[in-house]
């Protein structure tokens, strides 16, 4: 009798285990055509299939629990190599060079954070000195003049007046934009590089655990090594 309860429990901790998992991996899976051109969503989607067609070669009731957590370290290493570059891009995204430290690729990490730097800088600049004459620190102390008198040298020019330095701001933040998209490029290419190099590996750590009514479950964890 203790044979078919080990197999129901063997078959109701892969059927716990695996079925979340591979629902999300379905998932990018069927959208995958919408990303057709996303080389991180091909890296994931070859990864998995890898595992698949190497592992799975039994009724998921029929795999042991040593099968299952070898399943699991597989599958949980491929979805950490695709966000980490995701990671890594987004990271890039929102401040150029973050994604390339994160790779440890320095110069340029530095290379991008400096000019987006001197981009946002020379915006400012641009657009200050492109405003009326009268408005500039030169014509007005904006720290001990009246609020009134500022609002009236303000109130006193037409949209028209504002053209160039609004001029100035658009074309920074559209440069800003392209240097943001190509650093993010950049990092994720990086991250890419790394994980196929080797130089960045994850290493899942089942564990099993148990809550304080003594139910048990099943956990995953993971490091980073660079």
């Amino acid at each position: 009798m203790k044979r078919p309860a080990l197999s129901l429990g063997i078959f109701a901790v892969a059927a716990l285990v695996l079925m979340p998992v591979f629902a999300v991996t379905a998932e990018q899976v069927q959208h995958v055509d919408a990303f057709a051109d996303d080389p991180d969503i091909g890296l994931y989607r070859s990864s998995i299939d890898e595992v698949l067609a190497d592992d799975i070669t039994r009724p998921v009731g029929q795999l042991t629990v040593g099968e299952i957590a070898r399943l699991m370290n597989q599958v949980s290493v491929a979805k950490q190599e695709y966000r980490w570059i995701k990671r890594s891009e987004h990271a890039s995204m929102v401040l150029p060079g973050i994604g390339q430290y994160m790779n440890g690729d320095s110069l340029n990490g530095t290379l991008f954070l400096t000019g987006d730097l001197l981009l946002f800088a020379g915006t400012i600049v641009g657009a200050y000195f492109l405003l009326p004459e009268d408005l500039r620190f030169s014509s007005i102390d904006y720290f001990g003049d009246s609020a009134s008198s500022i609002h009236d040298a303000w109130d006193g020019h037409s949209f028209r007046d504002f053209l160039p330095s609004l001029g100035a701001l658009t074309g920074g933040l559209i440069l800003q934009g392209v240097l943001r998209a190509v650093s993010a490029a950049h990092a994720a290419r990086d991250a890419r590089e790394n994980i196929r190099a080797g130089r960045i590996t994850f290493e899942p750590e089942p564990l099993f655990f148990s809550d304080e009514a003594g139910q048990f479950g099943f956990g995953l964890g993971a490091r980073l090594r660079y």
